[in-house]
């Protein structure tokens, strides 16, 4: 019982409803809950009833079902699109990992060939730089020789017969060659004779001799060559144009 008149809105909800019904919805309404009435003592021939009868809008279901299948396939196309997608990702990923496990490899071997070309060059630096110490102590020996030479050359104990120490006496069979070439190595001082035997005559010998003096000369060295003595402040004598003459003239020499 209710203390006011249902309005018909309401009255066809609660006959949907039957008593199911949620009757919070007119609280506020009732006189006699049904709550009370089932509180009272029964009489007669009562049976209870269980369950509720529920007024189903299939037109409405039908609707929402459209809707939510929409849905499903919305989802479930957007689930294969991503699928492919993580497929995609999944191929790329495996074919960046093959190019890294490759890119690694290619590596390891570069970085053993670096340590192989270092332990080479480690090696060569060691080798260069005995070969370095080698120079160094022979250039000092050379040096060092050179100067005992320049000292021997003019030491006092040098004898007339030390140039058969040197090549082409020394170790070989003197002959009567050997002999002639000599005495005409001692006949050219002749020309020389009153001249003071200074560093600059002594190596005009040396790098002049005549021997290997012939028609790779030409006139311009010999003019060096007087320029040698000239500048050493040498007389120039009868002798020494006449040696010139005879050994250092292009001309005679060659057959020009």
């Amino acid at each position: 019982m209710f203390s006011e008149v249902l309005s018909a809105e309401t009255i066809r909800k609660i006959g949907q409803g039957g008593l199911c019904y949620d009757m919070e919805e007119v609280s506020s309404l009732p006189v006699l809950k049904w709550e009370e009435v089932m509180t009272q003592s029964r009489s007669g021939n009562v049976r209870e009833v269980t369950g509720c009868h529920v007024y189903v809008d299939y037109e409405r279901l039908q609707k929402e079902l459209i809707d939510v299948k929409r849905e499903l396939n919305t989802t479930q196309n957007n689930f294969d699109s991503v699928t492919r997608e993580l497929s995609t990702t999944q191929t790329n990923l495996d074919s960046v990992t093959r190019e890294l496990n490759t890119t690694q490899t290619n590596l390891d071997s570069v970085t053993r060939e670096l340590n192989t070309t270092q332990t080479n060059l480690d090696s060569v630096t060691k080798e260069l730089n005995t070969i370095q110490t080698n120079l160094d102590s022979v250039s000092t020996q050379l040096n060092q020789t050179l100067d005992e030479l320049k000292k021997i050359r003019r030491c006092d104990n040098i004898t007339r017969w030390d140039i058969l120490f040197t090549s082409p006496f020394y170790n070989n069979f003197l002959t009567s060659e050997l002999i002639e070439q000599l005495k005409s190595s001692w006949d050219i001082l002749k020309n020389f004779v009153g001249v003071n035997m200074t560093d600059t005559v002594v190596e005009h010998f040396r790098r002049h001799d005549v021997k290997n003096s012939g028609c790779d000369l030409d006139i311009s060295d010999v003019y060096k060559m007087l320029g040698e003595l000239i500048a050493d402040e040498m007389l120039i004598t009868d002798g020494i144009l006449q040696h010139f003459i005879e050994n250092h003239n292009h001309e005679e020499s060659c057959g020009d």
